[in-house]
């Protein structure tokens, strides 16, 4: 073998182990181009499964606090519902003893009229004393006090119209307050 025939066979080896390595690289580029084409495919399925979760999670705790405010709405709404109804039918008692005791002077039946007020009055307060606060039931039992010691009631009592009237006024005031009616006005 000639110099020149070794030097062509031994470049022909150098260019085929080339084209391997070349093949070789390419096929690696291709993998490295497929990988690089698949990450963001899975990174976007990968984060849309975790983003789905989230917002399941999400709206499931929004729905389970939604049903607890609605919930709360309710019952707060009833009780205040109760607590009107009870502090409009003490104060419906409060007029109708303060108007009782006035008729009572000139006219005997109103007598037994303020009488039955006062009793209900006081049943309203004990039975309704959820719904009140204690400024208000202090308040109207020194009204049903006052209102039995007045003349008409007691004939020795010394409490007149004007100290129930006095105490109706702060009664009054109390149950606005409690009612947190301020903004609306008074009850009458």
């Amino acid at each position: 073998m000639s110099n020149g025939q070794m030097t062509l066979e031994s470049v022909q080896q150098t260019l085929t182990t080339l084209t391997v390595k070349v093949e070789s690289a390419q096929k690696e580029t291709r993998r490295w181009q497929v990988i690089a084409l698949l990450i963001p495919v899975i990174a976007t399925a990968a984060l849309g499964i975790i983003g789905d979760k989230w917002k399941s999670s999400l709206q499931a705790t929004i729905d389970q606090r939604s049903k607890e405010l609605s919930t709360r709405l309710a019952l707060t709404e009833e009780f205040y519902k109760r607590k009107l109804n009870v502090h409009e039918a003490l104060y419906k008692q409060l007029v109708v003893v303060v108007n009782a005791l006035k008729d009572a002077k000139f006219n005997t039946d109103k007598r037994a009229e303020a009488v039955n007020s006062l009793a209900a009055l006081y049943a309203g307060y004990t039975t309704g004393g959820l719904y009140l606060s204690r400024d208000l039931v202090s308040l109207l039992k020194e009204f049903e006090e006052t209102a039995t010691t007045t003349p008409v009631l007691y004939s020795n009592g010394t409490a007149t119209i004007a100290d129930l009237q006095d105490l109706f006024v702060k009664t009054e005031q109390q149950m606005v307050k409690d009612l947190q009616l301020s903004e609306i006005g008074s009850l009458h």
